[in-house]
């Protein structure tokens, strides 16, 4: 799975390629729902729950795993795979109320020195700052992940599974694409037309380069060249002049 991502995240988005996969499941869980004439419950209070699980748990544990695979690579990541049970049975503790046994703790230690060695070894080849960000990454996902599928436990006698699975995965695919792709981004994008000009929100779109580079040189280690800085700096110039507050046509020193 991580190896597959990886080939699809090469020409691939990472946002919309969560939106895809947990629609195709989504979708599946639907069509399986017909099929098989489940009886399902509609209560807007509990659909809204669950939602917000799959909005929270699948969303956020895919984001945290796929840019984990492009910035600490499939191995690495396919070595923290290994904390997923681990994440489950710390937060039992949490959310199910359970009791963690003696040797649970003691696991739960050697992992986080494990984890430590792992993150030590990927810093001696590559960089301390691809290790330490994919290793929160994918922390945060597993964390983001357990909770989600602890938290369903309560869901279980009042939903079917099918249903369930159907409501949390579509949330997770048709909000996501639409509270991020399209209500954030196009709220932002439109209201800046009220108060800048066509030409500037067109010269606004620089930063979208600069910031790419500058997370590059952070995340991954690019290197800048001198006429890649120089080139970034005229970007920059070009947004300044394009948002130099100019006189109005026929507008002169003596009508002010």
């Amino acid at each position: 799975m991580p190896s597959a991502s990886k080939l699809v995240l090469n020409s691939f988005a990472v946002e919309p390629y969560i939106a895809l996969r947990w629609s195709i499941s989504a979708t599946t869980f639907g069509i399986l729902l017909v099929v098989l004439k489940v009886r399902c419950a509609w209560e807007p209070r509990l659909i809204a729950k669950v939602s917000a699980l799959g909005l929270g748990g699948y969303v956020l544990a895919s984001l945290g795993t796929l840019y984990a695979v492009k910035i600490g690579g499939v191995s690495f990541f396919g070595l923290l795979t290994l904390l997923s049970p681990l994440t489950v049975v710390a937060l039992s503790m949490i959310v199910l109320k359970e009791r963690i046994r003696t040797n649970t703790w003691i696991a739960l230690g050697l992992a986080l020195i494990g984890l430590t060695l792992m993150v030590k070894g990927k810093i001696e080849v590559s960089s301390m700052a691809s290790a330490i960000a994919a290793a929160a990454l994918v922390i945060a996902a597993y964390v983001s992940d357990s909770l989600t599928f602890l938290s369903s436990k309560p869901f279980q006698a009042r939903l079917p599974l099918l249903q369930y699975l159907f409501t949390g995965q579509a949330a997770a695919a048709v909000l996501y694409v639409a509270l991020v792709s399209c209500v954030g981004i196009y709220f932002v994008w439109y209201w800046l037309l009220k108060h800048l000009q066509g030409q500037q929100l067109g010269i606004l779109q620089y930063f979208h380069g600069v910031a790419a580079a500058l997370w590059g040189v952070v995340i991954f280690g690019d290197e800048l060249t001198p006429s890649m800085i120089a080139g970034s700096l005229l970007l920059l110039v070009s947004i300044l002049i394009a948002f130099r507050r100019t006189s109005p046509p026929g507008f002169s020193a003596s009508d002010a």
